[in-house]
């Protein structure tokens, strides 16, 4: 990705995009639970997030519908 069409959100904009409060987004920033650059390469100060970032970081707490499942139950029963 160029970083000119990277897009960048401040944190409350990317906690609007997670559905979640800003303290609550800091508080993953502080376990390191999300993805985050700091524009200004200090330990303090401005936090930025690629949105991308955030795009995977909800994409990979997906809930499979309960036809997946049945589905993944009925492959692996087959395999055995």
């Amino acid at each position: 990705m160029n970083v000119s069409t990277a897009e960048y959100l401040n944190a409350q904009q990317a906690a609007d995009f997670l559905f979640i409060k800003r303290s609550t987004l800091y508080k993953m920033i502080q376990i390191n639970a999300i993805p985050y650059y700091r524009p200004t390469g200090t330990n303090r100060g401005m936090v930025v997030f690629l949105k991308t970032d955030l795009e995977a970081h909800l994409s990979k707490n997906r809930v499979p519908s309960r036809r997946e499942m049945e589905q993944k139950a009925e492959t692996i029963l087959n395999q055995v």
